[in-house]
């Protein structure tokens, strides 16, 4: 299901790449064990922590044995917490040719407290929270580290009308941290960003531009 939203026969035949999909913890046939309650993502800031360094981890080891394999060149597309993941690899791996994040989370407790009803965010217990959770995931922000890549290797796509990676506070703070890269703006929301026919022609297009394609 995951291939055929992210339309990786698409991204295969018309860049002529071969195309990894890790998956991420917590997800697909590494979801959730049972009688426990861990989920990644979610409103459990350790988890989210502990899911973010995992998933970090992950793809270093997935782009090393890519490096094994002689490639002329490699790249790194993620939607979503997929693009809040890439502006982490962003900020560990020095080499890759291109990197692009489409509607990225900045600040996954950030997001979170966005998201939280605002009379229950301004209780004093869970603005505390909120405070001790932010400094715990420092080393899983994006914000908080220093970019290993130039600008022109970083992509961001944005939804103008995405209520959860907000365009500004969210996406507008990579696009900043990153040394203003090259940002692209659809006409959608989050969810609906999968709806537009023209996504993955810019997704090739950022890469081809970025020497990802058979041709580099």
């Amino acid at each position: 299901f995951d291939a055929r939203i992210l339309r990786a026969n698409r991204l295969h035949e018309q860049l002529g790449v071969n195309v990894i999909m890790p998956v991420l913890p917590a997800h697909g046939p590494r979801g959730h064990m049972p009688k426990t309650r861990t989920r990644f993502p979610s409103d459990d800031h350790v988890a989210n922590v502990h899911g973010l360094t995992q998933a970090v981890w992950d793809v270093r080891r997935t782009i090393a044995w890519v490096r094994e394999q002689d490639p002329t060149a490699i790249g790194l597309f993620g939607f979503s917490l997929g693009g809040c993941l890439g502006s982490l690899v962003a900020c560990t791996e020095s080499d890759l040719d291109a990197v692009v994040m489409g509607c990225p989370a900045a600040d996954i407790v950030e997001l979170v407290r966005v998201n939280t009803r605002p009379t229950l965010r301004a209780q004093p217990r869970l603005a505390r929270m909120f405070a001790e959770a932010s400094a715990a995931a420092r080393p899983v922000t994006a914000v908080e580290l220093t970019p290993q890549l130039p600008p022109e290797r970083i992509a961001l796509i944005s939804a103008h009308a995405d209520r959860l990676a907000d365009p500004v506070f969210q996406v507008g703070r990579l696009w900043h941290h990153f040394g203003k890269p090259e940002l692209v703006g659809i006409d959608s929301g989050h969810v609906s960003f999968f709806l537009q026919s023209g996504w993955v022609d810019t997704v090739n297009r950022l890469f081809a531009e970025r020497g990802v394609t058979v041709d580099h």
